[in-house]
């Protein structure tokens, strides 16, 4: 059994000769003894190593693909603290958008500014900007400096209660044995931390 590591690059297919092959793309990996290009599985055993890590009884690792924590727990029944595809969401909610919460992805770079965040990015604004402000919007983007500082303390503020949920609910977990929530929400907060950090760096007045 091959175990998952998201850095490492390998996808596989059929080809129209029916023999199957492998795409080596990253020249940490070694298939046989080829680094690159299509490498022909018929009649040959693979293994999959990064460089220096040859040794008789090391792990072998291939990706399963880019899937963030949630979806591997999904389709895999395990997860990882360390996951370089991890994404993470949390709700904001401000007193002008009622009972309905906006949902915000932090993407795998610590990004809040990303495609998943368009819709409820100007939603938030929506609901901050003052009747003067409405006026002159054009309908999606930045509204005003006023307004995209107050959304984004919102979000600042929202964001440093999710972090600090996901360490206490890790720290929970281990506690009680349940390695499997005590990782997937090490793996949140880890996500969730990278995405306070740029705000922090981006706003600092609002910590």
């Amino acid at each position: 059994m091959f175990n998952h590591d998201a850095t490492y690059r390998t996808s596989a297919r059929v080809d129209d000769d029916r023999i199957l092959k492998l795409d080596v793309l990253s020249d940490s990996i070694l298939a046989s003894a080829s680094k690159a290009g299509s490498v022909d599985w018929k009649g040959q055993v693979f293994g999959f190593l990064k460089g220096g890590n040859e040794e008789k009884g090391n792990e072998v690792f291939i990706s399963y693909g880019d899937f963030d924590n949630i979806e591997l727990l999904s389709n895999y029944g395990f997860c990882s603290e360390e996951n370089a595809s991890n994404i993470e969401t949390f709700r904001v909610r401000s007193i002008g958008m009622g009972l309905d919460p906006s949902l915000l992805v932090v993407d795998n770079q610590g990004s809040i500014d990303n495609m998943f965040n368009t819709m409820s990015l100007d939603a938030l604004r929506l609901s901050l900007a003052s009747p003067s402000e409405l006026e002159e919007y054009e309908g999606t983007g930045q509204i005003s400096d006023r307004n995209e500082e107050e959304v984004y303390a919102l979000i600042a503020g929202e964001l440093e209660e999710a972090v600090y949920d996901a360490h206490a609910g890790a720290a929970e977990a281990e506690i009680s044995g349940d390695t499997l929530v005590s990782t997937y929400l090490k793996g949140r907060h880890r996500t969730l931390e990278l995405g306070l950090k740029i705000l922090r760096d981006e706003y600092p007045d609002f910590f």
